[in-house]
C-alpha cells in the first residue's frame, strides 16, 4: 500500500510536471504580432492604429478563408464535425507553416510579421484555470489517499481528474493568440471532452451512491464506466455535429445525478448528517453543473453560441468540487440549514432572467440590452415578491418565533418553586424549543456556562445554571435537520432567562428566611416563655398536660420554620410515640404498620410538618369521634409516592361526611405538599386515606 504522503507527493510531481508541460507549450510558439478581433463574422486587424478586416491567410502557397470563427474559444461549438474538422486543418496549417502571408479584403498583403510568445503574455484565464485544474487534482487524491476502499471517494477522485483535464486542456488553448501548436490544439480538445465526461460519469456514480447506496455496486460500476460511450461517439464523430456526440451528455449525466439526489431526500428522511451532507453535494455539484448546462448546452442546442467564457464555467466547476470536499468529510456542516432555501430562491432567479431574457430575443426579436432590461424589471416586480412570500412561508423568522414562544418561557420558568422544579422546567423548555430526538440529563466537572455544539451538530450541549448537571439534546427538529449557530444563540439566550428565574427565586428564598427567622425568634422568646411559665404554674395535672402538648406544637412550629431536613425514619419514630401516648391516654389500642423496608430517604421541614399535623388530626377524629376503642395506622412507600391510611373501629361516621373544619385542614395541607386525602367508609369504622409525592424517599 501506497503510503498517503507518497500519494500526494506523487500527484504533486505530476501536477508541477503537467504546468511546465502546458506553460512550455502555450509559450513557445511563433504568433502573429498584431491585435486580431472579430466583428459581424468578419476578423479585423489593427494595423497603424486603424482595423483592417481580414479575408484570407495563404501558408505555404495554400490559401485559407478566413471568417470570424478564427478566433472562436473552443471548437467544439461549431454546427458541424466538417467545420470543426477544416478549423483543425487551419490551426495545424498555420502552426506548422514556415511563414504566412495574410490578405485583405481586396487582396492586398497585410504587414504583420511574427514574434515568439513570453510567458509573460499567458492571461489570467490560463493561470487562473492552471491552478484550478492542479488544486482539483490534488484534493481528489489526496482525499483517495486516506479513503481508497470508499466507492464515493473513488468517484470523487474521477470527478476531480475529470476537472484537472478539462481545465488542463482549456487553459492551453482557450487562451491562444490566434492559433495554437500543431497537433497539440486537437489532442487537447479531446482531453477537455475526456475530463468534461469523467466529471459527468462519477457525479451521476456518486449520487447513486452517497450518502446512501442506492443500487448494487455493479451497477455503480458501469455508471462509473459510462463516460467511454460518449468518448467513443465524439472520437469516432458518429453523428454530423457535436451536439448529439458531446455537448448532451453533460445534460444527461445532470439529470441523471439529479434523479438519485431526488431518491436520496427520502431515504435520508431521519438521519440529520446524511440530509446535511446531501444538502452540501446538491449545494456545491448540482448548483454549477445546472449553471454548466443553462450557460452552455441548451444555449448550444438552441443558438450555437454559449452564454459565457469557458473559462469562468470551469472554474465554477472546480469551486463547487472543492466545497464538495466538505461534505465527503462531513465537516462543519451545521451551518447549512440557514441559508439552503435561500440559496436556491437565488439560483432561480438568475436562471428565470435569463430565461426571460432569451425568450424576449427569441420571441420578440428585441436587442440584448432592451430584453436585459425587460427581464430584470419583469424578475424584480414578479418573482422576488413570490419569492419573498415562499421564503416566509418555508423559514420563519427566528425572531417571529422567539416572540411567539417568548411569554410561554417566561412564565414557565419563573413560576417555579424550587430549584429541583427548575430544573425540570428548563429540561421541558429546552425539549420544547428544539423537539430533540432524545433530552438526556448529563454532568461534568466543570460547568462554565457554555452551550456546545457536538459531533458535526448531533448533539447540542447545554448547562444548567444550578448545579454541574446540564442537558444533551440529540438530533433536533425530531433528527430533520443539524443544530446550527442559530439554535446555539437561542440556547445561550434561554440560558441566560432560567439563570435570571434561579437568581430570582434565590432572593425570594432568602427573603421568605429572613422573614421566618423573625417570626421564629418572636415565637421563641414572647410565646415559648409564657407558655413554660404557664406549664409551671398550672395547679391540676391536666392544665399541666395540656401546657406540655402546647410547647411541643410550638416546638413543631419552629423546627418547620428552621427548614432543617430529617430522616423518614426518625419522623416515623416520633409520630408513633406520640399517637400511641395519646392512645393510651384515651384508652384506644393502636396498630401501627410500616412497610417491611422502612424508607432512608429524609423529609424536608415543610413535609415533616404537614405530615405531622395531618396525622395529628386524623388520630384526634378517631380518638373524638369514632366511638371505636382501636385506631389502625398503616404507612405504605411504592412508585415515589408516600401513603398513609388511619382508621378506627368505630361507628363508620367520616369527619369529610360532615364537612368537618379538621377535613378540610387535611385536605389543605395534602394539597400544599401535591397530595390526595381521601376518606371512605368501612364496615365497622371509618379511614382516611393520605397519597403524597416523594420521590427521594420512595
Amino acid at each position: 500500500m501506497i503510503a498517503p504522503r507518497l500519494y500526494f507527493s506523487l500527484t504533486l510531481l505530476a501536477c508541477l510536471l503537467v504546468s511546465a508541460l502546458l506553460v512550455s507549450v502555450s509559450s513557445s510558439q511563433r504568433v502573429p504580432d498584431a491585435e486580431f478581433r472579430t466583428s459581424d463574422q468578419q476578423v479585423e486587424v489593427l494595423i497603424d492604429s486603424q482595423w483592417l478586416p481580414l479575408a484570407a491567410v495563404e501558408v505555404d502557397g495554400q490559401r485559407f478563408e478566413v471568417d470570424a470563427r478564427l478566433l472562436i474559444e473552443e471548437p467544439d461549438t461549431l454546427p458541424t464535425y466538417a467545420d470543426y474538422n477544416q478549423f483543425m486543418q487551419l490551426q495545424k496549417a498555420l502552426a506548422d507553416a514556415r511563414e504566412w502571408r495574410w490578405l485583405g479584403e481586396s487582396g492586398q498583403v497585410l504587414p504583420i510579421s511574427s514574434r515568439e510568445r513570453a510567458v509573460s503574455e499567458l492571461s489570467v484565464a490560463f493561470w487562473a484555470q492552471l491552478i484550478g485544474g492542479n488544486l482539483s487534482v490534488l484534493v481528489a487524491i489526496s482525499m483517495l489517499a486516506f479513503r481508497r476502499s470508499d466507492f464515493a471517494v473513488r468517484q470523487y477522485a474521477i470527478m476531480g481528474l475529470g476537472i484537472g483535464l478539462a481545465s488542463w486542456a482549456s487553459a492551453s488553448y482557450t487562451t491562444r493568440h490566434v492559433l495554437y501548436a500543431g497537433d497539440w490544439f486537437l489532442w487537447f480538445s479531446r482531453i477537455n471532452h475526456l475530463g468534461a465526461v469523467l466529471f459527468g460519469a462519477g457525479l451521476v456514480a456518486l449520487f447513486w451512491s452517497y450518502p446512501r447506496r442506492l443500487l448494487p455496486i455493479r451497477i455503480l460500476r458501469l455508471f462509473s464506466l459510462s463516460w467511454l460511450l460518449p468518448l467513443a461517439m465524439d472520437f469516432l464523430q458518429l453523428a454530423e455535429t457535436p451536439v448529439y456526440t458531446f455537448h448532451m451528455w453533460p445534460a444527461i449525466f445532470t439529470l441523471v445525478a439529479l434523479l438519485g439526489a431526488a431518491i436520496q431526500w427520502p431515504a435520508t428522511r431521519n438521519d440529520s448528517v446524511d440530509r446535511a451532507t446531501l444538502k452540501w453535494l446538491l449545494l456545491s455539484i448540482i448548483g454549477t453543473a445546472l449553471i454548466f448546462v443553462g450557460f452552455n448546452t441548451i444555449p448550444l442546442l438552441l443558438t450555437a453560441t454559449t452564454l459565457g467564457p469557458q473559462a469562468v464555467t470551469i472554474l465554477g466547476f472546480t469551486l463547487g468540487f472543492l466545497m464538495m470536499a466538505l461534505g465527503l468529510r462531513r465537516y462543519r456542516l451545521f451551518n447549512l440549514d440557514r441559508w439552503w432555501y435561500q440559496y436556491w430562491l437565488w439560483f432561480l432567479a438568475g436562471v428565470l432572467l435569463v430565461a426571460v431574457d432569451f425568450a424576449l430575443i427569441s420571441l420578440f426579436s428585441l436587442d440584448r440590452i432592451p430584453a436585459l432590461s425587460v427581464s430584470i424589471a419583469l424578475v424584480g416586480w414578479l418573482y422576488f415578491p413570490l419569492r419573498d412570500l415562499i421564503w416566509r412561508r418555508l423559514r420563519p423568522r427566528a425572531k417571529d418565533t422567539l416572540n411567539a414562544m417568548l411569554p410561554d418561557v417566561v412564565t414557565e420558568l419563573f413560576s417555579a418553586s424550587s430549584v429541583e422544579d427548575l430544573h425540570h422546567r428548563w429540561g421541558a423548555t429546552l425539549k420544547q424549543s428544539f423537539h430533540p430526538l432524545t433530552l438526556e440529563e448529563s454532568s461534568s466537572e466543570k460547568n462554565d456556562g457554555a452551550v456546545r455544539i457536538v459531533d458535526n451538530g448531533l448533539v447540542l450541549q447545554v448547562p444548567s445554571p444550578f448545579d454541574q448537571r446540564g442537558f444533551h439534546l440529540s438530533y433536533c427538529e425530531q433528527g430533520a435537520r443539524l443544530f446550527n449557530a442559530q439554535d446555539k444563540a437561542l440556547a445561550t439566550m434561554l440560558y441566560g432567562l432560567v439563570e435570571r428565574a434561579g437568581q430570582a427565586m434565590q432572593a425570594k428564598e432568602e427573603g421568605v428566611m429572613n422573614e421566618r427567622e423573625r417570626i421564629k425568634r418572636d415565637l421563641h422568646d414572647d410565646l415559648g416563655a409564657r407558655l413554660l411559665s404557664l406549664s409551671h404554674a398550672a395547679s391540676t395535672d391536666a392544665a399541666q398536660s395540656e401546657a406540655r402538648r402546647a410547647v411541643r406544637d410550638l416546638r413543631d412550629i419552629l423546627t418547620a420554620l428552621e427548614q432543617s431536613p430529617c430522616a423518614a425514619q426518625e419522623a416515623l419514630a416520633i409520630w408513633e410515640a406520640e399517637v400511641r401516648e395519646r392512645c393510651i391516654n384515651n384508652g384506644f389500642d393502636l396498630e401501627w404498620l410500616t412497610p417491611d423496608t422502612v424508607p432512608d430517604g429524609e423529609l424536608n421541614a415543610r413535609q415533616r410538618h404537614n405530615i405531622g399535623r395531618i396525622l395529628r388530626e386524623l388520630v384526634s377524629n378517631a380518638l373524638r369521634h369514632s366511638g371505636g376503642d382501636e385506631v389502625r395506622v398503616m404507612w405504605g412507600c411504592s412508585e415515589g409516592f408516600l401513603t398513609l391510611e388511619v382508621s378506627d373501629n368505630g361507628s363508620g361516621q367520616c369527619q369529610a361526611d360532615t364537612g368537618g373544619r379538621g377535613s378540610l385542614i387535611v385536605t389543605s395541607r395534602a394539597q400544599e405538599l401535591g397530595g390526595t386525602a381521601e376518606w371512605s367508609t368501612l364496615e365497622g369504622g371509618c379511614c382516611a386515606t393520605l397519597r403524597i409525592p416523594m420521590t427521594r424517599v420512595c
